[in-house]
């Protein structure tokens, strides 16, 4: 038999949890940390983390941030996942984000194209080459008092890469703990965790070690880590964003997933206030 040696990127430990199944697809609710894909024989990630949990020869339909929560299509099959992915497929995608400072108003659109930059690994908003990009912003309710932070829903009529968060930022209203687009990334959801951290008896210097090669880079680079030669890198967290709702009429899906804490939290707080002055949650000047 062959066998491949593969260095992969620390993930956190949360699992994906399944919202609905049909014959033809599987909704799970992905955890923020947890990308969609990896290194093409890896196997932390959705796909591999599903087959680990007894849900093997799944298809992702759709992608999701690494830090970004929710409603995620799987299709049982490479025809399933080409027909969810083809144009003639509609879809209606419902977003919920915790944003600051506050949307400028009650309801707002972006339409500027995107692009992507491949050397910043962030949205390009000022070439030539950006595709069409619309979303459509509505205010949950009011800004927290506690931190100022609003909770908000997001409507992206396309599915453009970092789309609702470089939408946004352009807006000036990034999500507030999202450090690529202009938040504060000291608030990551899950606070903060470094990669390669051992125990007292070396346990993983131990077992990396065993697995060595000579010819590799990347065990050099991760000896070195465990040495304290190099520094430990952060495992990636949550940003406030989160897919809630998939509506997919072809297939007969329309799935949602419960919200975060950090979303629910907000939430709570917004339905109080409302209740208090005696209004609506969402209402606003343009209500």
């Amino acid at each position: 038999r062959n066998l491949c040696h593969i260095h992969e990127r620390c993930v956190r430990g949360a699992l994906p949890s399944v919202l609905a199944g049909t014959d033809r697809f599987l909704v799970v609710d992905k955890p923020a940390g947890l990308p969609c894909q990896s290194n093409r024989s890896g196997v932390l990630n959705v796909e591999g983390v599903l087959a680990s949990m007894g849900y093997e020869g799944l298809h992702i339909a759709h992608r999701l941030d690494q830090p970004v929560s929710g409603v995620l299509v799987m299709g049982r099959s490479t025809k399933q996942q080409n027909g969810f992915l083809s144009a003639d497929c509609a879809k209606q995608k419902t977003y919920v984000a915790r944003v600051r400072p506050p949307l400028a108003e009650c309801s707002m659109v972006c339409d500027v194209p995107l692009g992507w930059d491949g050397r910043r690994a962030v949205a390009a908003t000022d070439g030539d080459q950006g595709k069409a990009a619309r979303t459509a912003f509505r205010a949950l309710g009011p800004p927290l008092p506690e931190d100022g932070t609003q909770l908000v829903e997001c409507l992206p009529l396309q599915g453009r890469r970092h789309q609702i968060r470089a939408h946004l930022s352009l807006l000036g209203s990034p999500i507030a703990n999202d450090a690529l687009y202009g938040g504060d990334g000291s608030f990551e959801e899950g606070a903060t965790l470094e990669a390669f951290l051992d125990d007292e008896e070396g346990s993983l210097r131990e077992a990396c070690a065993s697995a060595e090669r000579d010819w590799c880079a990347s065990c050099a680079w991760t000896k070195r880590v465990l040495a304290g030669l190099e520094k430990r890198p952060p495992v990636a967290g949550g940003i406030w964003l989160h897919s809630r709702r998939y509506q997919v009429p072809t297939f007969g899906l329309d799935v949602e997933a419960p919200l975060p804490p950090w979303a629910a939290a907000a939430a709570a707080a917004e339905e109080a206030a409302s209740a208090t002055h005696g209004g609506r949650l969402g209402a606003g000047a343009d209500g």
